[in-house]
């Protein structure tokens, strides 16, 4: 758990900038734009497992689907109560 969320935490800031990238770009909408930042997390965190660290397939694609979801927001959503103040 702890390596996905370290990973999740290093490729969630370069999704999200790819994501705007082409946002801005091709004029996507919500539900295209987080299709896009999941895919794209995924893709980048096989990528990794298969090239950098030959292996831990399944911990670099879950740090990926994380990745994805913190770039567009949904993983703090899902995490932070609505407590009243921060």
């Amino acid at each position: 758990m702890e390596t996905i969320i370290i990973a999740a935490g290093v490729v969630a800031p370069i999704i999200s900038a790819i994501v705007n990238v082409a946002k801005e770009q091709f004029k996507l909408d919500g539900k295209q734009v987080s299709v896009l930042a999941i895919g794209t997390g995924i893709i980048i965190g096989l990528a990794y497992a298969v090239t950098i660290n030959q292996g831990d397939y399944a911990t670099y694609a879950w740090a990926g689907l994380v990745a994805g979801l913190s770039a567009i927001g949904y993983y703090e959503l899902a995490f932070n109560t609505k407590s009243g103040g921060k």
